[in-house]
């Protein structure tokens, strides 16, 4: 009780009924009570309860790079963790080095499981071998880069705009050399590729999507950030996020993608 606040609020005298018919004087004793269960219920099925991490099976080996003293796979799973993602996923090909990273993570405070991408063609893909477990509001995270910001902000935006996606955005002082982000407010108008990149602002492998995300699949689709999300610019269902905080992408960057090399050492 000692770190709780008290506020004021104004309800319609409905709603107040139903409130207070929920007080049993057991489990609840007060109106207070019945609110904050039901506002906590209500946070938790919307909120984002799982993330995907995304990596090529010859980047692998980019997971056990140690960043400040602590692999990037620890990394990642801290972010997940205190942004209050409850299961995160690992999908990407059967290796030798499968065993390793997993058992690296085995003390993290989150639970790493991992799904085998198999023969997939592209990440989009490799995402449809978690979309039965994908419920609610998700986070999607490409495993070659590094991010260390405040990815709770970024979840509470995501549902505050209630698109289908939101990206994760950052500022580069050469834009020309990769591929790049428009913006008309915090909605994403375009994403262009490197001859055409005008805009400073570019992609940093950081994604939240709606469920709904996957009717923009079929068995063609290869790369989410190539084939799916410049239909939703199209439609008006994509966001961006500028994630202010440290970034590195520390895999080599592929053809057609839409975030950034930088040299890590």
């Amino acid at each position: 009780e000692m770190n709780k606040e008290k506020i004021a609020i104004s309800l319609d005298k409905p709603l107040l009924d139903m409130i207070d018919a929920m007080i049993d004087g057991t489990n609840l004793r007060s109106r207070s009570q019945a609110i904050e269960k039901l506002l906590k219920l209500g946070i938790e099925q919307e909120y984002a309860k799982s993330a995907v991490i995304l990596i090529r099976d010859k980047d692998q080996h980019l997971l056990l790079k140690e960043i400040n003293g602590k692999p990037l796979i620890m990394h990642h799973l801290e972010l997940l963790y205190k942004a209050g993602i409850k299961k995160p996923y690992l999908i990407t090909k059967q290796t030798e080095l499968i065993d390793q990273i997993m058992n690296v993570t085995k003390d993290a405070k989150l639970k790493l499981e991992w799904i085998d991408e198999k023969d997939t063609q592209g990440n989009a893909q490799a995402l449809l071998k978690a979309k039965p477990l994908l419920k609610t509001h998700f986070v999607v995270m490409l495993g070659d880069t590094y991010n260390h910001f405040d990815l709770k902000k970024m979840i509470i935006f995501h549902l505050q705009k209630d698109k289908l996606a939101t990206v994760g955005l950052i500022t580069h002082p050469k834009p020309n050399l990769y591929s790049s982000v428009e913006l008309e407010g915090d909605r994403i108008v375009a994403f262009r590729n490197k001859k055409d990149s005008k805009s400073y602002i570019i992609d940093a492998g950081i994604y939240i999507f709606k469920p709904l995300i996957f009717k923009y699949f079929d068995f063609t689709t290869r790369s989410f950030e190539r084939d799916v999300l410049p239909q939703l610019c199209e439609k008006e269902e994509i966001d961006g996020y500028f994630t202010f905080g440290e970034y590195t992408h520390m895999g080599e960057q592929q053809e057609g993608s839409r975030s950034i090399a930088l040299n890590s050492e």
